[in-house]
């Protein structure tokens, strides 16, 4: 099974098989690569508030989002767990498109004005993300790209949520 049954995106561990496999060719052609974690601001205070039906919907919405903006053949898009997705994409020249659409993508989220009477961020479901993009170094790992940009997303966070941190590697 490589499909989460409630998004309908990639699940976690097609993801790592997909990146894997991405990265081995990227730091062979020394090509570019962008991993992206989004992670749903408040999510646990949405669930409480509204229950876990509500959220599952949540969900499926912000699911379909990022589908939409992340549908060429060289993105991969997959629900990492809970309210965690994660991006992979081949970086045709520069970061720059990629992370214009990751932040088109965010405020389209935000656009879609789920009400959140308890966010700590916004009136409405936002995200936040961590980006990490750059060229595998010779004999690296993808854990290199995951961590930072996980890293990345938690420094989203800490600047107060409904935001997009880009580290290059």
């Amino acid at each position: 099974m490589v499909r989460d049954p409630l998004t309908q995106l990639h699940n976690r561990r097609y993801f790592e098989e997909h990146l894997n496999r991405s990265w081995s060719v990227h730091e062979r052609l020394k090509a570019k690569i962008a991993v992206a974690f989004i992670d749903i601001d408040c999510f646990k205070l949405y669930n409480d508030h509204y229950g876990h039906l509500e959220g599952d919907t949540t969900l499926r919405l912000v699911a379909q989002k990022i589908s939409s903006f992340f549908s060429r053949g060289s993105d991969i898009v997959a629900r990492y767990g809970g309210e965690e997705f994660v991006i992979v994409s081949s970086l045709q020249n520069d970061a720059p498109p990629f992370i214009e659409r990751a932040e088109k993508m965010r405020q389209a989220i935000y656009d879609l004005a789920i009400k959140h009477e308890k966010s700590k961020v916004s009136e409405c479901v936002t995200v936040s993300l961590g980006v990490c993009t750059g060229v595998p170094p010779a004999r690296s790992t993808p854990s290199l790209f995951t961590r930072k940009a996980d890293a990345a997303m938690y420094q989203a966070k800490h600047l107060g949520g409904n935001n997009t941190v880009h580290t290059e590697f």
